[in-house]
């Protein structure tokens, strides 16, 4: 389905404020900086976007710091037991590294997890919103 432009920015706002929510969660680690926009244009589907629309995936990440790698693993299990007690549909991993890591899906259908960075090998936050096809103005919006 379009989306409305208003409609792909409360996705774009709910998927900053649970990766926010999850940083303000985490018991053993902090946010080290605000969230990188990690935004792309998506090509999910093979309907092609009529004139004024647009297909964007909203998402974001947060460097996150644990004062030793055990506090990083006691992460990632409390957070898998918590998400598990919500109902929410729980997904494990291991990194490059060997580390655990977790993601989840919540009651909006947002993406999350808690991860190491491929790149710097880093602990990281990560929120996606999803592949969303949506006009890029609302028609009543436009002069």
């Amino acid at each position: 389905p379009v989306r409305s432009a208003a409609e792909f920015h409360e996705r774009d706002a709910r998927t900053r404020q649970a990766g926010g929510r999850l940083g303000a969660e985490l018991r053993l680690g902090k946010l080290v900086d605000h969230a990188a926009d990690t935004s792309v244009r998506c090509t999910r589907g093979l309907a092609a976007n009529g004139p004024g629309e647009a297909r964007d995936e909203p998402s974001y990440e947060w460097e996150v710091t644990f004062g030793k790698r055990a506090d990083y693993v006691a992460e990632v299990r409390r957070l898998r037991a918590e998400w598990w007690e919500r109902g929410w549909r729980v997904h494990d991993g291991r990194s490059a590294k060997g580390l655990p890591v977790v993601s989840g899906t919540d009651d909006y259908g947002i993406d999350i997890g808690l991860a190491i960075d491929p790149g710097s090998s880093r602990p990281k936050i990560w929120a996606d919103g999803g592949c969303i096809r949506h006009h890029v103005r609302d028609p009543a919006s436009t002069p």
